[in-house]
């Protein structure tokens, strides 16, 4: 247990003894604190709440259970896709 800040000139390990089960980040509030998990089992990374990215956001594959806002082209290769107010479309 630490009050203050947490400083390091190099690497911080979280779960450094390996167990078994989720390891938890815990960012608190004044509401309700928020937490960002890795899940062992499903060897993946949960937010708590929204995720908020300002500049690009790559990704190897994007799997949603929900719906997925977009403000600007969604870019693929040399195509991208976009809503030109009416339509959805595709540029290759």
């Amino acid at each position: 247990t630490t009050s203050g800040s947490i400083r390091a000139d190099g690497n911080i390990t979280i779960n450094d003894d390996l167990t078994d089960g989720d390891t938890v980040l815990t960012f608190g509030s004044d509401t309700t604190s928020e937490t960002l998990k890795f899940l062992d089992a499903e060897d993946r990374f949960e937010f708590s709440d929204d995720l908020n990215v300002t500049g690009n956001l790559t990704a190897g594959a994007v799997t949603s259970s929900g719906n997925v806002s977009l403000s600007q082209n969604i870019s693929i290769g040399a195509g991208s896709i976009y809503h030109n107010g009416t339509h959805l479309v595709l540029r290759a």
